[in-house]
């Protein structure tokens, strides 16, 4: 998946494809990515990992293969979302120990 990111911006940077392109595939990208995580939710008593990107971060694919990744080794993620203020990512980790 990585390689296949990799080309698409080497792509848009190259003009072959549009800005159009390279969210629609990054939008598939973290659909993709944010259903494995559900998908491989670990259980009750599973490590939890809070993830986001922290502000004016606005590309957060990298935290959520890492997120994806997490899940795969049976941790409980709790994904946040892009462009968030340290002081709420901190809230959320301390709300989920």
């Amino acid at each position: 998946m990585w390689a296949a990111l990799v080309s698409i911006g080497e792509d848009w940077h190259a003009g072959r494809i549009s800005i159009a392109h390279e969210h629609a595939a990054s939008a598939a990208v973290a659909h993709l990515l944010g259903w494995l995580v559900r998908e491989l939710e670990g259980p009750g008593d599973a490590p939890c990992l809070v993830l986001a990107t922290p502000e004016r971060e606005l590309h957060a694919l990298g935290a959520m293969i890492a997120a994806a990744a997490a899940a795969h080794d049976g941790w409980h993620v709790v994904w946040l979302g892009a462009n968030l203020p340290v002081e709420q990512v901190g809230a959320a980790a301390q709300h989920h120990h």
